[in-house]
């Protein structure tokens, strides 16, 4: 059994009804009793639910283990790494909408060359309602669509 169980994704507070980010410095994060709990430098122990906390802003001298990442990747919850006073941003983890759904039934789309035609035809019908867009190749389509840019 993991540690910390991913939670179904509609138990999740929308972005909208999140805290405010929590800026964390000079202690460490990790997961225990499945949930993510700040360690800090001064023998501070806080326990975080990072499902409803809408970003970690963690500053210099913060330890975080690969089970604290997971949990919160799990939560939808992103993770920035900031300079002291969050004067400096050098980077993020994951973004609140990580899904990738749309991108893998873009790639499919796109692998299938008759799908992948099919699709440029659609957007080209909605440009060009009067025309009959089934005769014309897409190479054709995209001429067409340029002089239309460059016209406009």
């Amino acid at each position: 059994m993991p540690i910390f169980e991913k939670p179904p994704i509609e138990t999740l507070a929308p972005a909208k009804d999140r805290w405010t980010p929590l800026f964390l410095e000079h202690g460490r994060l990790e997961v225990d009793d499945s949930s993510v709990k700040w360690i800090g430098g001064d023998g501070l122990l806080c326990r975080i639910p990072v499902a409803t906390v809408s970003s970690l802003l963690l500053g210099p001298g913060v330890t975080i283990t690969h089970a604290a990442i997971k949990a919160c990747a799990d939560s939808n919850t992103p993770i920035c790494w900031v300079g002291h006073e969050s004067l400096r941003f050098y980077a993020a983890g994951i973004t609140p909408t990580h899904d990738n759904q749309n991108p893998k039934i873009h790639a499919t789309a796109w692998a299938n060359k008759k799908r992948r035609t099919a699709i440029a035809r659609d957007m080209f019908r909605q440009r060009f309602p009067d025309l009959a867009v089934d005769k014309y190749s897409v190479k054709e389509l995209r001429g067409m669509e340029g002089l239309r840019v460059r016209s406009l």
